[in-house]
């Protein structure tokens, strides 16, 4: 089983099992990314949607899922969806 595949199933198992909002520190987790990865992605609008309250981040479960499903491709020069860039 790949990383991608492996992290798709933790996702999953989360929303079956698990809580539904996570901290900034467990979604960089899930995703198998750092922390400073994920902040730099929420500032350039590049990464999963993101709940912010005050200082607080939290990311939705089912939302970390649907973007590593969108962020499927078959090769490298797989553009997805962003073919009109």
């Amino acid at each position: 089983m790949d990383k991608i595949e492996e992290v798709v199933q933790q996702v999953e198992k989360m929303l079956a099992d698990g809580p539904k909002r996570v901290r900034a520190k467990k979604a960089a987790e899930l995703l198998g990314v750092a922390c400073s990865t994920l902040a730099r992605w929420r500032t350039e609008g590049s990464g999963p949607v993101f709940i912010k309250f005050g200082h607080a981040v939290r990311y939705d479960v089912s939302d970390l899922n649907r973007w590593l499903d969108e962020n499927k491709r078959r090769s490298t020069s797989d553009l997805g969806d962003c073919r009109t860039r």
